[in-house]
Order: structure tokens, then C-alpha cells, then sequence
């Protein structure tokens, strides 16, 4: 992952969704663009909001994937501009340290769509020109 000291993406999301291969080790992505960002904590915030993913669309290089990013995620995450979310944050490095593969089903007729949950996740401070991707 590693190339003359920068981080380098590599392909590996369609082997990840296909099933063969496990996130056994952390992954790169690039935050492509906020599809939906959790809305920070705070007193005016009703009690249930506080289960509200983050949906980012992220590219491994050559495809990108939504990824639902829990809520224990974000609380657990150590970036400093964490409070203003991932708006802004566009083009930065995700290390992507837990996640699984799911599905979404949708009803009348549309395709099923799947997507990554993220448990546990870095942002790096290493930001990169976005390279849009073609979906599969």
C-alpha cells in the first residue's frame, strides 16, 4: 500500500463485495463525496437522530461503493475536525479498519444495491485530486 512514503490505492472493493476476499487487513479508500452526513451532537438534536448513519460514496482507484458509517464508528474515531463532519473533507484518505459487506433490497422491482457498513475507520490528513470511477 506503500509507495516512495505516500499512500497508494489499490483496487480491492469488487473482490471484497464479490466475497473473495475479507477485510483482514485495513483498506484505502478515497471520500469521493457526503451522500448524507450525521448531524453532530447537541441540545437541539431529538433523542433518536442519534442512530443517523453518514453515507459516503468512496473509490478504491477503480470503483466506488457507499459505505454507511455507524454511528459507534464516528463516535469512536479520533479526527480532529470530527464535531463538523465529513463535509470539507472530500478528496481526504479513509482507512478503512472493520467493515462488512450488505445488501439492500428494494422494493417494486428496483436492482439490490450493496453497500459497505463501517464499524471502524481513520481519516488521514492526506488529501488527493478525487478520480471519478465508473460504477460496475
Amino acid at each position: 500500500m506503500a509507495g516512495s512514503g505516500s499512500l497508494v490505492l489499490r483496487p480491492w472493493i469488487r473482490e471484497l463485495i464479490l466475497g473473495s476476499e475479507l477485510l483482514s487487513s485495513p483498506r484505502a479508500g478515497q471520500l469521493l463525496k457526503v451522500l448524507q452526513d450525521a448531524e453532530a451532537p447537541g441540545p437541539s438534536r431529538a433523542p433518536n437522530v442519534s442512530d443517523v448513519e453518514t453515507t459516503l460514496l468512496v473509490s478504491d482507484g477503480t470503483h466506488s461503493v457507499r459505505c454507511l458509517v455507524t454511528r459507534e464508528a464516528l463516535d469512536t474515531s479520533d479526527w480532529e475536525e470530527k464535531e463538523f463532519g465529513f463535509r470539507g473533507a472530500e478528496g481526504r484518505l479513509l482507512l478503512l479498519r472493520n467493515c462488512r459487506v450488505c445488501i439492500q433490497v428494494s422494493e417494486g422491482g428496483t436492482p439490490a444495491e450493496f453497500y459497505l457498513q463501517v464499524n471502524r475507520f481513520s481519516l488521514l490528513p492526506t488529501e488527493q485530486p478525487r478520480v471519478w470511477v465508473m460504477d460496475w
